[in-house]
């Protein structure tokens, strides 16, 4: 036994010659640098700093596309916030081609106000709108609201009124939210940790912490609110035509509500403090933040080491949720979507063989799709401005009004701009750029 026993120590004592051994002041290991931890995680969290503040939770103390309307003609040169969630225009094949269908996941989200904006219902639906540009009926059916919207409204929104324009509130079980829940028990731990070490500069710290994300939370608090029609008139259909800068477009049928709400309207984000405000409770959470971050590095030891561990360990959660599809965090519960690509049309970013010529992915193949299901894809812009493809177009609408969804597109285009093509016969180089960007206030 006293053999082994000598051999331990002489491993030890090995060791110890390359690395630092126990907690000795001179040759232990050292954590006077572990409040570096809470600044170097910055860059973790920022990435997820709109929705930490987009709803209660931040009050917690914690260790912290060329768019065009196909009725209206409105023609954007990007797409927003919520819409890029709903279809991210990144994973569209190029010269894909995708029809959407977006409506209410309830009749009473026809409602103006805020509180019965949070529909979670996925029950019955709106009538799917005409792609002939049907007027749709501005009739609005109320219903009760569930326990679990009510719980949602309070969380993103208390104090809500009747009335208000409707936002999309982030997910009641978000990751964002677990983490800032597990955030909040992780410091009550370290607290009762330092009391029970009877280390009250960490107690402190911790405090001190915890108040600064408080501080922070609040100045920062604020939540996404969507654009709605003034009017109860009749309108007509909202439907859009989304055209990629690779060639694929994505038709999008909704009623005008759906569009304004998603596509045409302004973005916009209403802050629960005004910017003086904001200012000064920014700065009080800097200073709070320096005196933590030196409290931190007169800890014990062991605190030292506790509260090092919890910084790496929520660094790199953060750093983890950077890696899921952001759907996960907004409540879209809103709205029912679903793919009705026809079948003839699917799959358009693969070569059909057999085919021939028409069964080539390519852009010509892709537009005759969207002219095939909308008639009206010209004032987007997507062909040029040339005679000769004004030409196409109208003989494309043609078919597509006739209902020859056989028509030789390619075939048809060849035809007329022959082999040798002009410049100004090719396509144009303004195309979709996706916003990707956060919500302008």
């Amino acid at each position: 036994m006293s053999a082994s026993s000598d051999l331990t120590r002489d491993m030890l004592h090995g060791v110890s010659r390359w690395f630092p051994y126990g907690k000795e002041q001179n040759l232990g290991w050292r954590f006077d640098a572990i409040s570096l931890l809470a600044i170097i995680g910055e860059s973790s969290v920022a990435e997820h700093s709109q929705l930490i503040t987009s709803s209660i939770f931040c009050l917690m103390p914690q260790i912290t596309a060329k768019l065009t309307g196909v009725f209206s003609g409105v023609t954007l040169d990007s797409i927003s916030f919520f819409a890029n969630i709903i279809h991210p225009l990144d994973k569209l094949p190029p010269y894909g081609f995708v029809v959407l269908e977006i409506t209410y996941a309830d009749q009473g989200c026809h409602s103006r106000s805020m509180v019965d904006s949070d529909c979670g219902s996925m029950s019955s639906g709106t009538a799917v709108d005409s792609i002939d540009g049907d007027m749709e009926s501005s009739s609005r059916i109320i219903r009760r609201r569930t326990t679990a919207q009510t719980l949602v409204n309070f969380l993103t929104s208390p104090g809500a009124r009747a009335g208000e324009r409707p936002a999309v509130p982030p997910s009641l079980f978000s990751p964002i939210h677990v983490l800032s829940v597990f955030s909040v028990l992780l410091t009550v731990g370290l607290i009762a940790g330092a009391a029970v070490a009877q280390d009250g500069v960490a107690i402190l710290s911790m405090v001190l912490m915890g108040t600064v994300s408080v501080v922070v939370g609040l100045a920062n608090w604020w939540k996404p609110i969507l654009q709605t029609r003034k009017d109860e008139g009749k309108v007509p259909n909202g439907d859009v035509v989304i055209r990629t800068r690779t060639g694929a477009m994505i038709l999008v049928r909704c009623s005008e509500d759906i569009a304004r709400e998603l596509y045409s309207g302004t973005e916009e984000c209403e802050y629960r403090l005004d910017s003086h405000w904001h200012r000064g409770l920014m700065g009080i959470g800097a200073v709070l933040l320096m005196v933590s971050i030196v409290l931190i590095g007169n800890c014990t030891w062991y605190m030292q080491a506790a509260i090092g561990a919890s910084f790496i360990m929520l660094n790199g959660m953060y750093w983890a949720m950077g890696l899921l599809p952001r759907e996960c965090f907004w409540d879209l519960s809103r709205y029912r979507i679903r793919d009705v690509t026809p079948a003839d049309a699917q799959n358009a970013h693969l070569d059909a063989g057999g085919e021939g010529i028409e069964g080539t992915a390519c852009f010509t193949r892709t537009l005759w799709y969207a002219v095939r299901e909308t008639r009206h894809i010209e004032r987007s812009g997507a062909a040029p401005g040339t005679a000769m493809w004004r030409r196409w177009l109208a003989d494309a609408q043609h078919a597509a009004k006739g209902g020859n969804r056989q028509w030789k597109a390619i075939e048809r285009k060849d035809e007329l701009l022959g082999m040798q093509e002009s410049a100004e016969n090719h396509a144009p180089l303004t195309e979709v750029e996706p916003n990707y960007n956060t919500l302008q206030s």
